[in-house]
């Protein structure tokens, strides 16, 4: 029998928009493809080993949603001192990502690979 890892984790994508569940797959794959628990993948941490798979979620957001830089920050809820993620946090991010993958091997690899466990092709 087969698991709907959507409803085993408690989400029911019936009733989820499409952004929403492209987040929760987002979080599934991060945590999968870097080892971490949903909890330190939010955390609050800048270590390097928890900020670039946040990077790398909130520029995939971006590609592959119609999420407004806003939007995406709010997804990490509660992760400044102003009770947010700023929206300018998100665009670093997506420029990191982007900066990086062009002169680091293994970074572009880690995309790609975070890429096909979304379903995406990366050109």
């Amino acid at each position: 029998m087969k698991i709907n890892p959507y409803t085993y984790a408690g989400i029911n994508p019936e009733v989820i928009d499409d952004n929403d569940l492209k987040w929760h797959r987002c979080k599934m794959a991060a945590c999968s493809l870097f080892k971490l628990t949903e909890d330190k993948l939010m955390a609050r941490s800048r270590y390097r080993r928890i900020v670039w798979p946040r990077q790398m979620m909130m520029a995939w957001m971006r590609q592959n949603t119609d999420m407004t830089w806003w939007e995406i920050a709010d997804k990490f809820e509660g992760k400044s001192e102003y009770g947010r993620k700023n929206h300018s946090t998100a665009i670093h991010a997506s420029k990191v990502v982007n900066n990086v993958i062009e002169v680091d091997k293994k970074a572009k690899q880690e995309w790609e690979e975070f890429n096909q466990m979304l379903g995406n092709e990366v050109v």
